[in-house]
């Protein structure tokens, strides 16, 4: 059973989202329900100290919203499986208790970056790569825009691309583009939100006992 502070927290998302034209869910709106997933550690330094059940279930909802956009990098890039392979290794450090080595993440995200930095006609298509980057950096470090006093007033293209969340790319994988984007779907963005409020944060939530 959720908390009742972020049950209330989701349902003035709910209504945000219902009331939005073009089913989006800003940052604004995100941020106050990723804090009160729960508490983490900003210094996640040696020697390696356990990981808290806040910095757990963030990253868990980021590798959901990456898992849940996978097939539109597969459709686009076929055989490369670079995400699934990132977000493979970033389980091992959740399950190993702590997290990774500044040595051990360099070359994964190294590789990953090459791989949507260098298709300029990928697009939308990219976008489940830099889901699976942010999800793979989270399992290294909590520190994120959610802790920033001005969250709560943020806009998620405030941001340069690389200080996307990565439930944002995935929004965007989702729907092809951002809103005013003329290729992309606000009913599939809508959808991907409605996803989000309703199974994939309780589900987040519930992965910590």
């Amino acid at each position: 059973m959720l908390p009742k502070e972020l049950n209330d927290q989701i349902a003035k998302a709910k209504a945000y989202l219902t009331n939005d034209p073009h089913g989006d869910l800003p940052l604004h709106q995100r941020a106050p329900i990723l804090r009160l997933l729960g508490d983490g550690r900003e210094d996640m330094k040696a020697p390696y100290p356990s990981y808290l059940p806040g910095h757990i279930r963030r990253y868990t909802l980021m590798k959901m919203c990456a898992e849940k956009v996978f097939f539109v990098w597969e459709n686009y890039f076929q055989i490369d499986r670079t995400p699934q392979i990132t977000l493979g290794e970033s389980d091992k450090y959740i399950q190993r208790g702590f997290p990774p080595t500044r040595a051990e993440v360099k070359p994964l995200i190294n590789r990953l970056l090459a791989c949507v930095e260098n298709d300029p006609d990928a697009g939308a298509a990219a976008m489940p790569g830099w889901a699976a980057a942010y999800a793979f950096l989270l399992s290294e470090s909590d520190t994120d825009i959610w802790t920033r006093d001005d969250a709560a007033t943020m806009e998620d293209l405030d941001s340069e691309i690389y200080g996307w969340t990565g439930d944002f790319n995935a929004s965007l994988a989702y729907a092809n583009g951002p809103v005013g984007n003329d290729d992309s779907d606000d009913s599939k963005r809508r959808e991907f939100w409605e996803w989000y409020l309703n199974q994939a944060v309780e589900e987040a939530y519930e992965s910590v006992s």
